[in-house]
C-alpha cells in the first residue's frame, strides 16, 4: 500500500497491524494531517458467500454433534409427541476438476438415544466421480467399528453408482457422535468449474440390543460438492490424531 493515493490521501509512511488487523499511515493532502487508513476487504460475491455458508453449515453440523446432540425434531401424527431423530449427514467439498474431496458422514444422536451399525447409501455420477477409500474418523475408532463399503451400478439410473457405507461398533459397544468416516472421491476431469454435484444420502440404523433392533427416524442431508479451483481443507481439532 505504501506509495499508493487513495482518494486525497496519500500513503508515503509505513503500515502496521494491531487489534484491527493490518492498518496504513497516510497524509491527508485536503486537511494537510496524517491520518490511519483501514481498507476494508471487498463485499463477498454470490458464488462466494454460498461457498461460505455452505462450510459453516457442515461446521455446524460437527459442533452440534459434539455438544448439543439433540438431532432434529420430526413431527409425528397430529395429536402425538414429537421425536427427535438420529441423523446421519454428509458434509459439503469444494476441489478443482482432477483432484480429490474428502466427504464427511456426520453422527448426531438424540439424548438416551444409542446405535452400534449405522449405513449410508450414497448416490453419485458415476462421470463425474469415482470412490477411493473411506477413512475411519474419530467416533468409529472409540467405537472399534468396522467399516466397510461397496459401490455398485444404480439398478435405476445407469448414469449412477451407489456406494453402501457400513460403520458396525464393537460388539455391544455404541458409537458415539461425530464424525464416523471420510469418503474420499476422485473428481473427474471433466468436470465443469462452478458446478456442484449432489451425492443423494439415504441413511440407517440399528441399536446396540440384544438382538439388535432398527431405529426409527433416521435422517440426514445429501452431500454437495462445488467445483471450485480453490480446494478448501477443514480441519478440527477434534478431530485430528
Amino acid at each position: 500500500m505504501m506509495g499508493k493515493t487513495i482518494s486525497h490521501d496519500n500513503v508515503p509512511v509505513k503500515s502496521g497491524q494491531g487489534g484491527m488487523g493490518k492498518f496504513d499511515f497516510a497524509q491527508d493532502s485536503r486537511l494537510d494531517r496524517k491520518v490511519t487508513l483501514k481498507i476494508l476487504p471487498q463485499p463477498l460475491s454470490e458464488s462466494a458467500q454460498l461457498r461460505l455458508r455452505r462450510i459453516l453449515f457442515s461446521m455446524t453440523l460437527i459442533w452440534l454433534s459434539l455438544v448439543a446432540g439433540m438431532g432434529t425434531a420430526i413431527a409425528q401424527d397430529e395429536g402425538t409427541p414429537r421425536r427427535r431423530a438420529v441423523r446421519l449427514d454428509l458434509g459439503f467439498g469444494q476441489s478443482p476438476p482432477g483432484s480429490h474431496v474428502s466427504m464427511p458422514i456426520i453422527l448426531t444422536l438424540p439424548r438416551g438415544v444409542q446405535i452400534w451399525s449405522a449405513t449410508n447409501e450414497i448416490t453419485f455420477p458415476t462421470q463425474l466421480l469415482s470412490f477411493q477409500e473411506a477413512r475411519k474418523g474419530l467416533a468409529a475408532e472409540i467405537a472399534e467399528a468396522e467399516v466397510t463399503t461397496e459401490v455398485k451400478q444404480d439398478d435405476q439410473d445407469p448414469e449412477s453408482s451407489i456406494l453402501k457405507v457400513t460403520i458396525k461398533g464393537k460388539a455391544g459397544m455404541a458409537i458415539p457422535r461425530g464424525v464416523l468416516v471420510d469418503l474420499v472421491f476422485n473428481i473427474s476431469e471433466q468436470a465443469q468449474l462452478g458446478e456442484t454435484i449432489v451425492l443423494k444420502n439415504s441413511a440407517s440404523a440399528v441399536s446396540p440390543d440384544d438382538p439388535p433392533q432398527p431405529i426409527d427416524p433416521v435422517t440426514g442431508n445429501d452431500g454437495e460438492i462445488v467445483i471450485d479451483e480453490t480446494a478448501i481443507v477443514f480441519a478440527c481439532f477434534f478431530y485430528m490424531h
